[in-house]
């Protein structure tokens, strides 16, 4: 129980099949120990072979790595469905020196850190940014934290 509470942690996940799916749902993709998270883009299905199934392609982005991902699934398949959970945080540090991006859970009240690694370099140049303009500003953002995926979303700069 504890593997799969951890496997999915930050996550809610839904069962759904191919025929349910929605552009922008998110599959998380398990190939042994490696597990995406797929953004879907396309899906289309094709017609009954002579074994009376159809099979849906199924093509989206790797949410980790940015590249094209292409599956193909039947129709009676079930996938996990992911919506990520988004903590509001509040910027504590960044310290590339000892790699760690330290940020204040304000539904928690706790500190939690980061490898600065696992934030996505867009999001990273934002925030580095407004401290070198603005030391004293207080960075808030929502925060997603998964086994798999670390983001920053809906920044808010007080200064």
């Amino acid at each position: 129980m504890a593997a799969e509470e951890s496997k999915f942690s930050g996550m809610n996940v839904e069962i759904k099949t191919p025929s349910d799916l929605k552009r922008k749902d998110i599959i998380m993709w398990q190939e042994g120990d490696d597990v995406k998270l797929i953004e879907v883009s396309v899906v289309t299905k094709s017609k009954p072979g002579k074994h009376g199934s159809a099979k849906y392609n199924i093509q989206g982005v790797n949410l980790a790595n940015s590249k094209n991902f292409e599956f193909t699934e039947g129709a009676k398949s079930n996938l996990h469905i992911c919506t990520f959970q988004k903590n509001p945080c509040m910027l504590v540090s960044i310290n590339h020196d000892m790699d760690e991006f330290i940020v204040f859970n304000e539904a928690t009240f706790e500190n939690a850190t980061f490898s600065v690694k696992m934030i996505p370099a867009e999001a990273l140049e934002k925030i580095e940014k407004v401290k070198e303009a603005s030391p004293d500003a207080e960075i808030k953002f929502n925060l997603v934290d998964t086994p798999y995926l670390v983001n920053v979303t809906d920044m808010i700069v007080n200064l």
